[in-house]
């Protein structure tokens, strides 16, 4: 998989997001106004996100930045800077805005890979990427040959369910980012919004699904006139529970 387009602001290239002396942060000229100086320092925090996520991705932090994305996308819901009529100050915003969606979306492509097993954290070259993501693929389609071609056993009778798992970390994570994305666009308030509280919420309305579909579910994003909901929907190959 390719790597994500290097879309850094050059100008701004100081991580502590000021210069010498108290100056104003690199990129701006001094005495820049709040709303020159609240931009820069939003586009710092962005590019200190991509930072922590390319770790991540490297293999170099255990947990993706959920918190400090959090933090960042309610910054920008209560900026300043998006209400502004100055022409200038309004085309970096909207450029920086369009910078930081491709940034995202390269993360939460990456974290569905993660989840379905096209990609594994640590590798740091596109050809060894590439071969890795052929190689599960391979060795899915195996797999899913040889349980075509092996008779169904009976179902075993279910354990408890405390020992069930959960759904993966990272299909937690991509469902959250899409859920609250849903929910912003919908011009809905998602500051309160957050990662440990959606999860129990959803836990909760799984084992709701499972007991009404009688099989293991999973949960997509819906949007029909201006409301956002969680639809669950019976897994592909999943057997019948009792």
């Amino acid at each position: 998989m390719p790597p994500p387009p290097d879309l850094g602001n050059p100008n701004l290239k100081r991580k502590d997001g000021a210069g010498k002396d108290g100056a104003p942060p690199v990129g701006l000229r001094r005495g820049a106004d709040e709303l020159e100086v609240e931009l820069a320092e939003l586009i710092q925090r962005s590019e200190r996100l991509k930072t922590r996520y390319d770790q991540y991705f490297m293999g170099l932090e255990k947990h993706a930045p959920l918190r400090e994305r959090e933090d960042l996308d309610r910054a920008l819901l209560k900026t300043k800077v998006m209400r502004t009529n100055r022409t200038v100050l309004r085309f970096k915003y909207e450029a920086f805005i369009a910078r930081y969606r491709t940034y995202t979306a390269y993360w939460d492509r990456i974290l569905r890979d993660i989840e379905e097993g096209h990609f594994r954290r640590g590798i740091a070259s596109t050809s060894d990427r590439l071969r890795f993501k052929a190689t599960a693929k391979a060795k899915a389609n195996a797999e899913r040959d040889a349980a075509a071609a092996t008779p169904k056993e009976a179902p075993k009778p279910a354990e408890s369910r405390a020992d069930e798992p959960k759904m993966p970390s990272a299909a937690y994570e991509r469902l959250f980012n899409d859920y609250k994305s849903a929910k912003s666009e919908a011009g809905e308030d998602v500051a309160k919004m957050t990662y440990r509280a959606f999860e129990a919420t959803v836990e909760k309305q799984r084992e709701l699904a499972r007991q009404k579909l009688g099989a293991e579910v999973d949960f997509r994003v819906k949007v029909a006139d201006g409301k956002v909901t969680l639809v669950a929907s019976r897994r592909k190959d999943a057997p019948a529970t009792p």
